[in-house]
């Protein structure tokens, strides 16, 4: 079994966080916020090196060669989960231009029934990603159960790794469903949150996890808190 290695920064992150916590920020700072996160965490990525790397000559502005690397986006696929996921993965997209070129960007549409919580599949685009790496970029995970629908809906074929991202965790998603799914894939994989909620009491669904599937402390409802609609928790 090859296990997700998870990271955090809730430190280096902290400012962001507090805004996406307080209920009194309006929705467009609260997006701007969770733009913000995602845009570091890819940054975080460039800098554990868990990005592919190519090398590439360019002639300078006084014609002399000059050898670099930057990431090479064509061994990356980009998964939109929506809603938040599109800030997410807008956020993403950006940090990883590279010279005007951008990586592919999927979408899929995923919701989670209220009782249960359980993940419902609406529409999705397909991912061949043989020879690729997926990068999933999430608003928040509460449960895990999204992340896995749009691995088992969207993706086809043996891809070179999972990337996972979102600005904020429960604790018991990290222990649970998405973990094991990642683990018995056999792919190398990395969580990235900028914060783990292990938040409990009696009557929670797990750490970090109250009796309604929402993450705690968390931010409440992070379709609402983004976009001022009532609909189905991202």
């Amino acid at each position: 079994m090859n296990y997700p290695v998870i990271h955090h920064f809730e430190n280096e992150l902290s400012g962001d966080l507090l805004i996406l916590r307080d209920k009194r920020t309006p929705n467009g700072y609260f997006r701007d916020a969770l733009w913000r996160i995602s845009y570091k965490l890819t940054e975080k990525e460039k800098e554990l090196n868990l990005l592919p790397m190519t090398t590439e000559t360019v002639t300078t502005g006084n014609n002399y060669p000059f050898q670099g690397k930057h990431v090479d986006i064509r061994l990356l696929c980009l998964v939109a989960i929506e809603r938040t996921g599109l800030i997410s993965s807008d956020a993403a997209r950006r940090a990883l231009r590279y010279n005007g070129w951008e990586p592919p960007q999927y979408f899929t549409r995923i919701y989670r029934e209220h009782d249960t919580a359980k993940p419902i599949w609406i529409y999705g685009d397909k991912i061949m990603a043989d020879g690729k790496i997926i990068k999933i970029d999430e608003g928040i995970i509460a449960t895990g159960g999204t992340a896995v629908e749009a691995i088992k809906k969207n993706v086809e074929g043996n891809p070179l790794g999972w990337h996972i991202t979102a600005p904020l965790s429960s604790q018991a998603a990290l222990e649970g469903e998405l973990v094991d799914f990642l683990a018995g894939r056999n792919e190398p994989s990395y969580i990235l949150v900028g914060a783990i909620d292990d938040h409990w009491e009696e009557g929670f669904k797990g750490k970090g996890l109250d009796k309604n599937y929402y993450v705690a402390p968390g931010v409440g409802d992070m379709g609402k808190r983004a976009f001022g609609l009532d609909l189905d928790q991202d």
